[in-house]
């Protein structure tokens, strides 16, 4: 296996039988070009400037049916562009294969080596030698795209979960060796949605964007014309060959100078449409969840800070009025006081509920132990707090989830469940986390928490998004007058 860039690639049967045919012609150097069905691709041991002038030959030349030798000057302006390259002379197997003709170059080849060439009863036989390039040049890359996909699956989670946007995704699996323009279309009623990234040098470049002017374009399939007016409208490159992918709902993957022909690239589109698709639906939950996260919190600071403030601000006016009787006003100002300490238990409560969904520690068992010892100190409660199973670190993800629930569940217990008493165990199993947190106060009906108002139970609907999130389980059981008890387990 060779070594190029750090990414194992298979080795070159195609390249190692033309390296012997371009050593019997004594050819400077040699290319192969191959139709794909989606575009032209490139095969050779270096790269040239000069690559894309042999493509537009292999495209005039592809209905041959025979070995040439031409001279430069007689290919018309590509061919005069050769010349000045330093290509006096081209030697060319045209080997029609089906629908997907292969075309080889050899560049200055020795005179006298390639007119024996031709006139050898060698030459029919090269002239059939397209199907065998042709089937091994599938089988390798059949065996090179499925590394490649191998190698996109890491970044694709990545995009799945939400942790990158497509613009970074499609940066990322341009950097394994995909092509030097990747972009991805998704169109939409009226326009194009469009995510890309574009190299320049060892950078790239990303964004997206929404092209209402692009909606019109039909890309069922897609052209290289049509690319490249969208490449512009987007400030990139025109100047590409373009390999497309299509996605099972429409999504377009569009790759310039793909560096393999990308035969797969419809699957490679299917598995980008469909983690770029979970992306957007992790993301949008999680915006959707922090949205209600600061809804809930508004109204704890509405409810509890801001009517009580309001409430002393028109006892202090009256109290004015009720300062020629003195019982009356010590009452009124002992009422307030009681206010203003109840108002400022809801501050402290809100600024708790407000830590940050990432604690800076990372043992959980003692990190849960310190915040609940704290929290029933602040409070007045009594909780219970028992670890069982030998503790381990975790994910800051999986660390967040377990302290937002215990978290909600003894803010619940001080709010709502009328007992000061309550339970709390934390269970590492072999491949999970299990967390309780259980009280014997006077409960409430799960199914009817939609008619029970805003405040009361937003911050359950929370968790259990964040839950279903992380591919965990959440059961809350409870029954007025009886208690309630909340389980969260989640692999850790």
């Amino acid at each position: 296996m060779d070594q190029d860039e750090g990414i194992s690639r298979p080795a070159d049967p195609i390249g190692d039988a033309i390296e012997v045919l371009a050593g019997y012609l004594r050819a400077e150097r040699w290319l192969i070009a191959l139709d794909t069905g989606r575009g032209w691709v490139t095969h050779q041991r270096e790269a040239s400037h000069k690559d894309d002038l042999l493509i537009h030959l292999a495209e005039a030349m592809a209905s041959g049916d025979g070995p040439y030798l031409y001279e430069t000057p007689e290919l018309g302006h590509a061919g005069l562009r050769l010349g000045t390259g330093g290509v006096e002379r081209l030697f060319v197997l045209v080997c029609p294969s089906a629908e997907r003709p292969v075309v080889v170059f050899f560049e200055n080849p020795a005179p006298d080596a390639a007119a024996e060439l031709l006139e050898s009863d060698l030459a029919p036989t090269l002239a059939k030698m397209g199907a065998s390039i042709r089937g091994t040049y599938d089988s390798v890359a059949r065996v090179g795209e499925l590394r490649a996909l191998g190698g996109w699956l890491p970044v694709l989670r990545k995009l799945a979960e939400g942790e990158i946007d497509e613009g970074a995704a499609l940066a990322a699996l341009g950097s394994l060796g995909v092509g030097v323009t990747l972009v991805a279309l998704r169109p939409e009623r009226d326009h194009l949605d469009a995510a890309w990234a574009d190299r320049n040098g060892a950078d790239w470049s990303t964004g997206s964007t929404r092209l209402r002017n692009a909606g019109t374009l039909k890309l069922d399939p897609p052209t290289s014309e049509q690319m490249n007016t969208i490449a512009k409208l987007l400030g990139l490159s025109t100047n590409r060959r373009w390999v497309f992918g299509r996605g099972q709902w429409g999504t377009t993957v569009a790759i310039g100078d793909a560096v393999e022909g990308m035969e797969s690239a419809d699957a490679a589109a299917s598995l980008y449409e469909a983690s770029a698709g979970r992306g957007r639906d992790t993301t949008a939950a999680r915006n959707n969840a922090m949205l209600t996260e600061r809804a809930r919190i508004a109204g704890v600071i509405h409810e509890g800070i801001t009517q009580v403030l309001t409430n002393v601000a028109i006892q202090m006016e009256v109290l004015d009025q009720v300062m020629e009787d003195p019982e009356a006003a010590r009452k009124m100002v002992r009422a307030m006081r009681t206010a203003v300490l109840e108002a400022l238990d809801s501050l402290r409560g809100a600024i708790l509920e407000l830590t940050p969904n990432a604690p800076e520690w990372t043992d959980l068992a003692g990190g849960l132990e310190r915040f609940i010892g704290d929290f029933g100190a602040q409070w007045g409660l009594e909780l219970t707090y028992d670890v069982k199973g030998t503790p381990r670190d975790v994910d800051p993800d999986i660390l967040a989830l377990v302290f937002a629930l215990v978290q909600e569940g003894v803010g619940n217990i001080r709010k709502h469940a009328g007992t000061d008493v309550a339970t709390i165990s934390l269970t590492f199993q072999e491949d999970s986390i299990v967390v309780t947190v259980e009280d014997e106060g006077k409960g409430f009906d799960p199914a009817g928490q939609a008619d029970e108002g805003f405040r009361l139970h937003q911050g359950l609907q929370i968790i259990r998004s964040r839950v279903r999130l992380a591919g965990g389980k959440l059961d809350i059981q409870s029954t007025p007058g009886e208690g309630t008890r909340m389980l969260l387990e989640v692999v850790a």
